[in-house]
């Protein structure tokens, strides 16, 4: 008699003769990953259930004890294998300028030497300061998709369809340093990876030290040129900065010769 619950119980067909031998196979469905963890012991044992030789209503009738047959068992003990995940985010040049291009490695790991990993998430949250550039690239390629980018170009998501025993994708994150970022800021930020078989996020920070890097540039004409005595002279005076970084701070200083006096100026706010 079998059943789809736990209970299964089948008759051998009689006589079996010396020597012989019935097989019975059957398969199970073992419980997701989520119920299970890795090194647990799924025991299963099958025996030749007690026998009195006869019926019961025989033994009923007669009146007297049977000798009880104990059958012999077997047991098949497995080991569970469960998927587990690694991630690792680094910068790929160690720092970055302000106001340049930069990228990250993120390196997605199954650390386990027999399950899979299947519909592996990676998430991306970019920190003010940073935002992706587009286009990121994995290693090795197949079943890798990017499933979103949100919140300004700082948030980003991937998928793996699967992640083979002991596999790794590495993931290159391009991305663009704000030219406003101050000089000796740290950039900090997490990336998370789970799985089917993996609900709970795996992370890992990434930091990049920001440096800033201005190029400042002077410009300084008069409005004419041979100069009379008694008359005045305009100066203009125009600063750029050729960048790459934002210039927070500079100062601009214009010392009169003993031959000249100040008249005036267009910027009394910033003159100090």
């Amino acid at each position: 008699v079998c059943s789809s619950d736990l209970h299964m119980r089948w008759v051998v067909p009689g006589p079996l003769a010396a020597g012989a031998s019935v097989t019975f196979t059957y398969t199970a469905d073992v419980k997701p990953a989520t119920a299970l963890h890795s090194g647990d012991q799924v025991v299963n044992t099958a025996k030749v259930v007690e026998d009195y030789g006869v019926p019961k209503a025989t033994r009923d009738a007669d009146g007297f004890t049977y000798r009880q047959y104990t059958g012999p068992q077997d047991t098949v003990t497995l080991t569970v294998a469960v998927p587990d995940l690694s991630i690792v985010k680094t910068p790929d040049h160690g720092s970055a300028t302000a106001g340049t291009a930069s990228s990250f490695t993120v390196k997605v790991t199954n650390t386990d030497a027999h399950a899979t990993a299947h519909n592996v998430s990676v998430h991306d949250v970019l920190p003010v300061g940073l935002t992706y550039a587009g286009g990121a690239t994995a290693a090795p390629s197949s079943g890798f998709s990017e499933t979103g980018v949100s919140g300004d170009h700082r948030t980003v998501d991937w998928k793996i369809t699967s992640l083979a025993p002991g596999a790794s994708v590495t993931i290159t994150m391009p991305v663009n340093v704000a030219a406003d970022v101050p000089n000796g800021t740290t950039l900090v930020n997490t990336a998370s990876t789970h799985a089917d078989e993996v609900p709970a996020d795996k992370t890992d920070t990434g930091s990049l030290d920001v440096a800033a890097k201005a190029d400042l540039q002077v410009t300084k004409v008069s409005d004419h040129d041979p100069v009379v005595p008694g008359t005045n002279i305009v100066y203009t005076i125009v600063t750029k900065n050729n960048g790459p970084s934002d210039a927070q701070a500079s100062t601009l200083q214009d010392t009169l010769p003993g031959y000249l006096s100040f008249v005036s100026l267009d910027d009394t706010a910033n003159c100090h």
